[in-house]
């Protein structure tokens, strides 16, 4: 039968070939084994004739042909069979028996007495003959019993957590082989029936299936493992070394099994924050904010490695959230209260840095980060400024050794135990703040006494820093370390965020203008102590930075008018003086001045540096005015103009010129106002400042004064002994003014007089007498006037004229606005002013200012409605 088969396969492709072309003999000869007699001389044969079998098979015979080259083959004719091959009566039952047979040595784990090719063949047949459905059920069947079976092993009452577990994974990772095993064999049935059939599982789904129903959703089963699993992790997270293989291929038994989620990852995540809820709650007792922190990490740390070892990744954003939500946002306040000051102060950047990062992974944690951030610069101090104490500060103790160790220095990082919860009754025998050492009963009320009180707690600098006037002197320094201290942290620790920087300038702003107007007058006059020509701390570079720090505090201030007028003052000083440091240095500020405030605001003071060079060039002209008419008095005068306008109000002083000063002064005030007619010069002796040359003992020197010490030293060229009435007779200069100036002749440095009696006081009765045995190194001396400290009442005399200033700008915004509106409400006007002025106002004041301009017939009120002003043309 088979070899009939393949004869026909030769004949049809004889056949083929015979249609198209004819072969020759000696490519035929040995092919065929029956053929007709041929001529010798006929070289060529074909296929001529095929012939059907009796049992229905081709069976190829060849005919003589015509002898002629290219004749046709004919055709060839192939026919089905006249019945079907039949299948034994019994085959179903032993396949199946076989198979089963295979199933369960494999399930037992013993060997197979067919060959895997075989059985694969046997599972191809009975699907080919219809039986696919009859054997999918038997198979099923055959698991479903086993996987029952094994269940028994799990019910035993008594056995082990870690044992369980244990028998559990090996039953799973059999029953995984297993079912790899049997499917390699039934695979032609996976890849045929299964596929047309959608509804119904895949061999190993199936598998999976009736594991998942018969033993991990079985009760008991199922709560035993879970609680075992939360046991190992719970002891992994508490640092014991656990089966991290076993963890791992148990969880992904439950995901495979698509339990993971209903049976195991609600209650993990309910043990996660059971267990970091009350571990949260213990350390923020236990541990200083850094090393509370540094936990946090670690923790965060741990739990992705868990996921990344054997945790599912779909629970990564519940788990992940859950620690943060107990470790962190649990304890937002309580963390920021107990610990942000320290790490503030220190500043402790590492931490500062983590507390950043960490908070940016919960909801509102920058928030409130900002928050605490925004408070601690505004308030920046602690309650014990107070002179009382609450019954609860009096309750804590801290120990000698810590109080030593905090005035080293050693306990400045630290945060103190919070007492929040304790009363001044169950304090007795209380924990120390800092080491938790227990308190002896008397020493909790009897030795915290105010001022340790205070030692305890760091006395903090910025809202106090403002308030408190014994820290003037140093108020613009300290503000400026503690502006570069924050800048340094926003910009380190919390990545440049706009919010904190907003947050800093908003709070610096709030601060720094709790006292009205002095931090404006202080940092005018810091300004001045730096732009001196005396102060040789920094270079250019340097003071051109600090500059560019001092604008940023400038910038926070509201009363700049205030800034102006004592700068103003000052500029004034070290200009006429010529203390003035740099020229460059002071233009730089000047043109910081302008491009932070505008043009109006620095006229002024431009025109003051406008004054100083058309000076120079007047006194050019005044000499060479001086040469063409051969006017040699041998005394060279140098004149400053001021234009009133620009340079601050001086007071009239008098005083009595020697004659040949007096001629000179003459003499260029007919210079001047023969070139500028019409113009009004008034002489500001207290000002004035010349060059002396005297003629001592151990040779001459020059004396650089103030032109007060001059007239004093010159009334000695007449006589050498003189009293402090002759003096004052001769000179006319005011009294005050006067003692000034012979104290720094002859109570200072450079005494070029000598006192009598000696003392640093000038009284009535004083002699004094010319000092011709004076020495000095040096061949030109300054005798520095001793300055007069600016007095309370020049203080109120400057603000009183900015404040005069404000009232000209209140009445010129008034009526502008007016002008402009015609008729305005009141709440309207004003709030149209607080819009265009810059300076701090009541509206008191605005009130005030709005009458007076009603009385002077600038506005009325609306005869109709007395709340309505109307503008007066």
């Amino acid at each position: 039968m088979s070899g009939s088969a393949k004869t026909t396969v030769l004949a049809e492709e004889g056949g083929n070939q015979g249609r198209k072309r004819t072969l020759h003999n000696n490519e035929q000869c040995g092919k065929r084994a029956k053929t007709d007699e041929m001529s010798a001389s006929e070289k060529k044969s074909n296929f001529s004739l095929l012939t059907p079998n009796s049992n229905g098979a081709a069976k190829s015979s060849l005919t003589s042909l015509s002898s002629k080259h290219g004749a046709t083959a004919k055709k060839l004719v192939i026919k089905n069979f006249k019945s079907k091959p039949k299948l034994p009566d019994n085959y179903q039952e032993t396949t199946w028996s076989k198979l089963r047979e295979a199933v369960v040595a494999i399930q037992t784990s013993t060997a197979i007495a067919y060959s895997l090719e075989e059985l694969y063949q046997a599972v191809e047949n009975m699907c080919s003959h219809k039986m696919a459905s009859q054997l999918y059920v038997n198979l099923t069947n055959l698991v479903e019993a086993h996987v029952k079976a094994n269940i028994e092993q799990f019910l035993s009452e008594s056995m082990d957590r870690q044992v369980f577990l244990k028998r559990m994974d090996d039953c799973w990772r059999a029953h995984c082989r297993q079912m790899i095993m049997i499917r390699s064999i039934f695979l032609y049935l996976d890849r045929t029936y299964v596929l047309q059939n959608p509804s119904i599982h895949s061999i190993w789904d199936m598998g999976l299936d009736l594991f998942r129903h018969h033993i991990a959703m079985n009760t008991l089963v199922q709560t035993r493992a879970v609680d075992g699993l939360l046991l190992l992790i719970e002891r992994e997270r508490g640092g014991d070394a656990v089966d991290i293989s076993l963890l791992k291929s148990l969880l992904r038994m439950l995901s495979d099994l698509q339990i993971y989620q209903d049976a195991f990852e609600h209650k993990f995540l309910q043990a996660t924050e059971r267990l970091y809820a009350a571990e949260g709650q213990r350390l923020m007792r236990e541990l200083a904010v850094p090393a509370y922190l540094a936990h946090v990490e670690k923790r965060l740390r741990e739990e992705n490695e868990r996921l990344l070892h054997y945790l599912d990744p779909s629970t990564k954003w519940q788990l992940i959230h859950t620690i943060e939500r107990m470790l962190l946002s649990e304890h937002l306040t309580g963390i920021l209260s107990k610990g942000l000051e320290a790490l503030m102060d220190g500043p402790r950047l590492a931490d500062l840095t983590t507390l950043y990062s960490l908070f940016s992974r919960v909801k509102d944690g920058l928030t409130e980060l900002c928050s605490h951030f925004n408070a601690y610069i505004k308030l920046y101090h602690y309650a014990c400024n107070d002179k009382t104490l609450t019954a609860e500060e009096k309750a804590t103790w801290i120990c000698p050794e810590c109080t030593c160790a905090a005035k080293k220095g050693g306990r400045n990082s630290e945060t103190p135990r919070s007492l929040k919860d304790e009363t001044l009754e169950n304090s007795i025998g209380s924990l120390c703040l800092f080491c938790a050492r227990a308190a002896p009963p008397a020493a909790v009320l009897a030795s915290l006494s105010l001022e340790r009180h205070q030692n305890r707690l760091p006395k903090k600098k910025g809202r106090t820093i403002v308030i408190e006037p014994e820290r003037d002197k140093t108020m613009v320094a300290e503000l400026l370390e503690f502006k570069e201290q924050l800048d340094h942290i926003v910009a380190v620790c919390f990545m440049r965020n706009d919010r904190f920087l907003y947050s800093m300038r908003e709070a610096f702003e709030h601060f720094i203008n709790q006292r009205q107007n002095k931090p404006a007058e202080l940092i005018a006059k810091f300004v001045d102590v730096k732009l001196r020509a005396g102060n040789k701390e920094a270079t250019e570079e340097e003071l051109e930075r600090l500059l560019d720090k001092i604008m940023v505090l400038f910038r926070f201030i509201h009363g700049k008018d205030v800034f102006e007028a004592f700068y103003k003052k000052d500029l004034a000083k070290r200009l006429l003086v010529g203390k003035s440091a740099s020229v460059d240095a002071e233009k730089s500020m000047l043109s910081k001045l302008k491009q932070e405030c505008g043009g109006g605001f620095t006229c002024k003071l431009e025109g003051m540096f406008k004054d100083m060079e058309l000076s120079k060039d007047i006194n050019i002209t005044y000499k060479q005015h001086l040469a063409g008419t051969q006017d040699n008095s041998g005394i060279e005068l140098s004149v400053y103009i001021l234009t009133m306008g620009f340079w601050p109000t001086y007071g009239a002083a008098e005083a009595r010129l020697p004659a040949a000063l007096t001629r000179q002064q003459d003499h260029f005030t007919k210079f001047y106002l023969g070139k500028h007619s019409g113009r009004k010069l008034t002489w500001q002796p207290t000002l004035g400042h010349c060059v002396l040359r005297a003629h001592f003992a151990q040779g001459n020197k020059e004396l650089q004064v103030s032109l007060f010490q001059a007239l004093v030293l010159l009334l000695f060229n007449d006589g050498d002994n003189l009293s402090f009435e002759e003096i004052k007779v001769a000179s006319n200069i005011e009294e005050g003014e006067l003692r000034r100036t012979l104290q720094s002749l002859a109570c200072g440095k450079a005494r070029v007089l000598t006192k009598a009696p000696r003392g640093r006081e000038v009284a009535n009765t004083d002699h004094f007498c010319f000092n011709a045995d004076f020495t000095n190194k040096l061949f030109r001396i300054k005798i520095n006037q001793i300055q007069m400290k600016e007095t309370s009442e020049e203080q109120k005399a400057t603000e009183e004229r900015v404040f005069q200033d404000r009232q000209y700008q209140i009445d010129a915004a008034i009526v502008r606005v007016m002008k402009m509106r015609k008729a305005l409400s009141h709440n309207l006007l004003i709030s149209e002013l607080y819009n265009q002025l810059k300076f701090p106002v009541k509206p008191a004041d605005l009130k005030k200012r709005i009458e007076s301009l009603i009385d002077r017939d600038y506005m009325e009120r609306d005869k109709d409605n007395p709340n309505q002003y109307n503008y007066v043309a």
